[in-house]
């Protein structure tokens, strides 16, 4: 069958007034007379089709509103027939299941939760279900793109597998039951997996605390490992690179949250004697998503000046299993805060950061955090960043894509019958009580996050007399991709905290204006 099978998403039945958000389909197109087929409508989202090698059955994901694809999916697999139509044979539902794929004897590979953990599967002959990585270890990522696969079928054998498991490469023979690490040098391995043709080696996304994500090609029975890609990075002195460590710390109900910590590295100084570093607290966006170990140039920007740098993975995170990533669900804008927080007062209490000095700062979801941060009663933060932060969940329900659209049911509530905890959770509806300097940073033509969530958040704390400053960069959208925006909101972001909490930045000058400084110094310093 000379035939593409793909997701189309139909934004046309929304502006025609047939539909109120956009239609998603699966459909089959014919590579020879180009005719499309219509082969499954009945369900909100669609994701991850494959085509088993002789053509006769195919695999995909589908979920329903208010489910996202890291909770809740059914995995369908269907015979087709001549005539380009389906015949469902097989589900699997009421769990997150993800990534279906076929090797050359028809055998199904998916990924699902059911034993907390995403862990692979084989099915024989659509029959006997096998887990080939029974471990407390992730085999994958929340779906929030098309094209991620964390395995790879040996295209030689049905034998071997190569999977990414909680960053680690891993070999499994089937027959077996055997499973080994592929060392690669590599601390993370991310984004896909992809046998050589030869099915002698794979290529796969690599990166450490002191190398960037790059492409990698690894000969599997050796663990060889030959780069693919040159990342464009400046070659770095590695006095002045700061590798992290994993921590584990207290927060509340007795729990326990996790983080990466970067100490502040410049081989050219030492901090004063009897000092410690000013801290800052970064909280990843998502909500659903996990922060890795890799080398983040923008951390060592910071680091290399003086911070410590924590990597916060709260409460909801991916990477820790499904308990602890359902543990945000109904309390977002609770538990995430309460870690930033805990993770915060934990270095604080171990001696490791000055108390007087410590920020926050997040993008998107982590911008809502850290706004929520900045409210917190006893919290040690004395500055924050937000960036293009959501700070009205109200305004986010209804302004936002359908991907999202009812994300909020399971992290908060219903919009309809529990708009209460909307407003209690709202930055917005709560700014009274952010007493803390605040710098906003937004793009333009953001369709996610729209522009009035930060620039409504900064007309409020600018008229509280607070230190305050907001910088939209024409052209953006929800994240900042130009290089002179990057540099530009780096630099803003730590000359800010170095004039609200009074420090001198050697090699750093800015010409960001500060509305109520001065004021506001007079006071305080």
């Amino acid at each position: 069958m000379d035939a593409i099978v793909y997701v189309v998403e139909d934004h046309e039945v929304v502006k025609q007034g047939k539909a109120v958000e956009p239609c998603n389909t699966l459909v089959l197109l014919d590579a020879k007379t180009g005719e499309e087929t219509l082969l499954a409508s009945d369900a909100d989202f669609f994701a991850a089709p494959s085509v088993s090698p002789d053509g006769t059955l195919l695999a995909w994901i589908q979920w329903h509103h208010p489910q996202m694809p890291w909770w809740n999916t059914q995995l369908c697999v269907a015979k087709i027939n001549d005539q380009k139509q389906v015949n469902i044979i097989i589900t699997r539902q009421n769990r997150s299941n993800m990534m279906p794929s076929f090797d050359r004897g028809n055998s199904l590979y998916y990924v699902h939760d059911q034993t907390g953990w995403w862990n692979l599967y084989k099915i024989t002959d659509l029959k006997v279900e096998v887990n080939l990585t029974p471990e407390s270890k992730e085999v994958g990522w929340p779906m929030w793109q098309f094209g991620w696969r964390a395995y790879a079928v040996n295209p030689k054998t049905d034998n071997e597998v190569v999977a990414v498991a909680s960053h680690e490469l891993m070999v499994v023979e089937i027959e077996s039951h055997t499973r080994r690490s592929l060392p690669t040098g590599y601390a993370v391995h991310l984004h896909g997996v992809v046998y050589s043709k030869d099915g002698t080696q794979v290529y796969v996304v690599a990166g450490d605390g002191g190398r960037a994500a790059r492409l990698i090609q690894v000969t599997v029975a050796t663990g060889e490992v030959k780069g693919v890609s040159e990342v464009g990075e400046a070659v770095i002195h590695p006095g002045y690179i700061s590798h992290p460590s994993h921590i584990r710390f207290p927060t509340t109900h007795d729990d326990f949250a996790y983080g990466y910590l970067y100490l502040p590295k410049n081989k050219d100084f030492r901090a004063p004697e009897g000092t410690k570093p000013p801290l800052l607290v970064r909280v990843h966006g998502g909500p659903t998503g996990e922060t890795f170990p890799i080398l983040h140039l923008t951390y060592q920007f910071f680091t290399s000046r003086g911070f410590a740098l924590l990597d916060l993975n709260y409460r909801g995170s991916t990477g820790y299993g499904t308990q602890y990533r359902n543990k945000l669900n109904g309390k977002w804008g609770i538990l995430d805060v309460d870690d930033a927080v805990a993770g915060a007062n934990y270095l604080v209490k171990e001696n490791i950061v000055d108390a007087s000095k410590v920020c926050v700062d997040g993008g998107s979801a982590g911008g809502f955090t850290t706004l929520l941060v900045l409210m917190s009663e006893n919290a040690p933060f004395a500055a924050g960043a937000s960036f293009y932060g959501v700070s009205d969940l109200e305004l986010l329900v209804n302004d936002t894509h359908k991907f999202e659209s009812r994300y909020m049911e399971t992290l908060v509530g219903s919009i309809h019958t529990q708009k209460h905890l909307y407003d209690a959770r709202s930055p917005i509806k709560n700014a009274k009580k952010l007493g803390k300097p605040t710098i906003f940073f937004q793009g333009s033509e953001d369709k996610i996050v729209i522009p009035s969530h930060s620039k409504d958040m900064y007309d409020i704390v600018k008229n509280k007399g607070l230190p305050s400053a907001y910088i939209l960069f024409e052209g953006e959208a929800h994240g900042f991709i130009k290089p002179e925006n990057i540099k530009s909101s780096l630099v803003d972001e730590l000359y800010f905290f170095s004039q609200v909490l009074d420090f001198t930045l050697a090699d750093v000058t800015s010409d960001l204006v500060i509305d109520n400084l001065e004021s506001w110094k007079e006071k305080h310093h």
